[in-house]
Parts: C-alpha cells; structure tokens; sequence
C-alpha cells in the first residue's frame, strides 16, 4: 500500500508540476497591470550557523488574489550595506516558483553597526513589464542553543539566546518567540510554542514521540519572522523517541510511516479527476478523427 501511495503522489506531482510549469511561462502573454506585484525577502540563519537569503517574487490578480502568478527568471541582487559602504552578497535569478536564494557559509564577515545590527537589501532592477523592486531588513545576529539534557531524571529541552555587540559583550534576548518541533515525515510536529525570557527556555520532553529504528528522534528550535533576528533554527538529536520495532501498531499520523486516512482519499479523488480527464479527451479526439473521415468520405461521394 505505502508503494502505491508513494507511486501516485508521484505521478501526481508530476501532473502538477506540468500545470505550474505552464502557468509560469504563461506569464509573458499577461497584462501585468492587472497584477499587484510582491517582492518578499528573508533570511535564515541554519544550525550549522551559515545564512540563507532568499526572495519570493509574485504577482496576485488584483480583483482575484487567488490567481497568482510567480516572476521567473528574474535576476535578484543581494547586498549588505552600512552607511556609505556596499558590498554585494551575491546573485540569483528566480526559478519557476518565483524563488531566488543565495547561501553564505558561516565563516562570512558581515557588515554591523555598534549594536550588532546587519543591514540587507534585496535588489531587482526591473524591465519591460516589471517596474524596479527592493526589499531592506535590519536585523541582529542571534546565536540560539538547542541542548537535550536529563534533569533529575526529566527529558529536558533548554534553549538559551543571546545576541554579542561590537565589543564581544554577551547580552540574554528577551520575548523572542521560539517554536519547538520533531521531525515528521511529511511536516515537522510542534510539540510546543513559547517566549524565551532573560535568554532562557526550559521545559519537559513530551513522551511517547516514535523516533527512527534506534528510537533516534531530531528536535528543532526556531524563531520565526522575527522583526530583530530574523528566521534562526537550531537543531539537535537524542535517542528519546520510541523505536519503530517497539511500535506494535502505527498510527495514521503525519509524522508516521502511515499516511492519515484522509490522504488517501483526497488522493484517490485526486487521481480519478485526473485520469478521468485523460479518458474524456481520448474519446474526444477519436470522436474527431471519426467524424473527420465520414465529412471527407461525404465530401468524395458529393463531388
């Protein structure tokens, strides 16, 4: 079951991908003055510390915001600016889905006024149909801890947040939101949402979470859209979670090896709609051809 499952969710993307890949390049015939224009930018700093910077570049009817339409192969300019200096970051164009990203490894010298503060721009300088577009953020260079300690005996997750100012003075971050999850295998699984208060974060590991064969179980920490620090995600893995081979039976969970119930049937829906739609134009197009031999042999038979 899970071969046929994993079998028409591909097929299913590939029909999908066929309608998106069309819908992108469809977007030379529209008028783009019926269209609103976003240019969304972030940055995310990853676990083993580099930084990902990326820009989401889509249009949205104005009258229907359901139609959107993603900007591709737009070339975007990344740079990191302070007072007069300018030094560009890198380049990218967007992809079919509208996305330009560049990644930085964690050794990069950023420049950062007194506060810590970084300041990025992402820069399109527009064309044609696309007028120019640029994006700014502000933020501070966060560093987060993930560590999975027992406490008298207690699975315990403790999260601890500092930012470090231009004479290397640590100072603790508070009322930064952070998000803790589990590794799922379609989604991560928040098991708990809370503020980080003088740098700190503590609280008990929930229980009975299934983990890898050896009962191996991935934790993230992140902060999220944050208007100081931006996207930051920690992560860390512990053997706290439950082995499959001790699991007697599975649960139809998102982050289980058995889809919810629900997703078969959507699927299923999903999957009859699409071939039911290849049948009908098959027949259609013999009907055509058909038709189109008895009009010619009337056509002989007339002259």
């Amino acid at each position: 079951m899970k071969t046929l499952l994993k079998n028409n969710l591909i097929l299913l993307l590939v029909v999908f991908g066929f309608f998106f890949h069309a819908n992108s390049i469809a977007q030379e015939d529209v008028d783009m003055s019926e269209y609103r224009v976003r240019f969304g930018f972030t940055c995310t700093k990853q676990p083993d510390q580099s930084r990902v910077f990326k820009t989401e570049f889509t249009a949205s009817h104005r009258k229907d915001r359901r139609n959107k339409i993603p900007i591709y192969g737009a070339e975007i300019q990344f740079m990191n600016f302070l007072d007069d200096q300018e030094v560009e970051l890198g380049k990218a164009s967007t992809t079919e889905e509208g996305i330009a990203a560049i990644t930085l490894p964690s050794d990069h010298e950023y420049l950062a006024d007194n506060e810590g503060f970084m300041n990025f721009r992402a820069y399109f300088k527009g064309g044609d149909a696309l007028d120019e577009e640029s994006e700014e953020l502000r933020i501070q260079d966060l560093h987060l801890k993930l560590d999975l300690v027992e406490v008298d005996s207690v699975q315990t997750v403790k999260v601890n947040a500092f930012t470090i100012d231009s004479l290397g003075v640590e100072a603790p971050v508070d009322d930064a939101y952070v998000i803790l999850s589990v590794r799922g295998m379609l989604s991560n699984m928040v098991f708990n949402e809370d503020f980080i208060t003088d740098g700190e974060l503590e609280i008990e590991f929930p229980k009975g979470l299934p983990g890898n064969q050896e009962g191996i179980i991935t934790v993230f920490a992140k902060i999220e859209d944050d208007d100081n620090f931006g996207n930051v995600v920690q992560e860390q893995t512990v053997g706290w979670g439950i082995p499959k081979a001790e699991r007697t039976e599975e649960s139809n969970t998102l982050w289980s090896d058995v889809a919810p119930f629900w997703m078969y049937i959507v699927l299923t829906i999903l999957l009859v709609g699409v071939w039911a739609n290849f049948a009908y134009t098959i027949v259609n197009l013999i009907k055509i051809k058909k038709e189109g031999k008895e009009i010619a042999l009337e056509a002989e038979k007339s002259e």
